[in-house]
């Protein structure tokens, strides 16, 4: 992995790329060796998890320590909404549409559960 990171360091270097050391970080997964991987002169820092593009990868695999705080998220924004479900002076097509959009968010919840359950 040192190998490849050097490599990596020095053709980004030859484009006029720099890989900032504190912005960057490593994640073990099955690795033989402890020791610390060096860009440049300093250490990488090592985690067990990071967030990528809104998704949680960590060493464990899986998705519980993804689905659970979109399950989150979706019942705090079912919660904030009641007050629009119970509102008089809105549309019921404007509620339609907020219903529909957040719709995806109803089949995570019962995919979770069913999870659960098994």
């Amino acid at each position: 992995m040192q190998s490849k990171t050097e490599d990596l360091n020095i053709i980004s270097s030859s484009l006029g790329l720099r890989i900032h050391s504190g912005k960057s970080k490593v994640l073990r997964s099955g690795a033989e060796t402890k020791e610390a991987i060096i860009l440049g002169t300093e250490a990488v820092e090592e985690v067990v998890s990071f967030t990528y593009l809104g998704s949680i990868i960590g060493l464990k695999g899986g998705t519980d320590a993804d689905i659970k705080p979109r399950i989150g998220k979706a019942r705090s924004t079912y919660r904030r909404l009641q007050r629009i479900w119970e509102a008089g002076h809105i549309s019921q097509k404007i509620k339609i549409r907020l219903y529909n959009s957040n719709q995806f968010f109803c089949v995570v919840v019962k995919l979770r559960k069913a999870h659960l359950e098994q």
